[in-house]
């Protein structure tokens, strides 16, 4: 991704999930330039849009955050794991991860529900104490998608070999 020219990120092209990129500071009505390249045949976006905020009123409000209690262990291409500890009944873990369909959660191994915050990203209650949650991604339709492939290949598989029986009791009716 480059603004102005200027690349500013770089993002695997069969990313299947949604991403926040800071793309800088600019006066109102200034004219900025956003370019993707790609180095596939093929490549598709469902939606882009941008947003912004007030720096000094996000600067504020993530000062009163207590990141002290939760450490991400392994963030990558659709997986994210959080070490949480200390964790009190009533504090929520708030991510930076956008929420969308494709998103389970799971705490110490078992799934859990996730809420929205902000209407953005994801944020969960987890029980009090140490616990591991965990971000995991699949594409939605990835598994109805395969189950329909699979069954074309046996389907097509199974037309080969009835075709093939076809061909040979054809030529054992033409022998006769």
């Amino acid at each position: 991704m480059f603004v102005n020219g200027i690349e500013i990120s770089e993002f695997s092209s069969n990313a299947f999930y949604s991403q926040i990129f800071r793309i800088g500071s600019f006066a109102e009505g200034e004219t900025v330039k956003v370019s993707f390249l790609c180095n596939v045949d093929s490549w598709s976006y469902l939606n882009i849009r941008f947003a912004a905020f007030d720096n000094e009123v996000f600067a504020s409000q993530f000062a009163k955050v207590d990141t002290s209690k939760v450490t991400p262990s392994v963030v990558s291409d659709g997986y994210a794991k959080f070490d949480i500890s200390g964790l009190e009944a009533d504090e929520t873990v708030i991510t930076t991860i956008p929420a969308e369909d494709g998103w389970q959660l799971y705490i110490d191994g078992a799934p859990a529900d996730y809420k929205l915050y902000q209407e953005a990203f994801i944020t969960f209650d987890a029980p009090s104490g140490s616990h591991t949650a965990e971000l995991v991604f699949t594409a939605p339709g990835l598994k109805a998608g395969a189950a329909v492939t699979c069954a074309g290949i046996v389907l097509l598989a199974a037309f080969v070999v009835i075709d093939k029986k076809l061909s040979k009791m054809k030529e054992k009716q033409e022998q006769n």
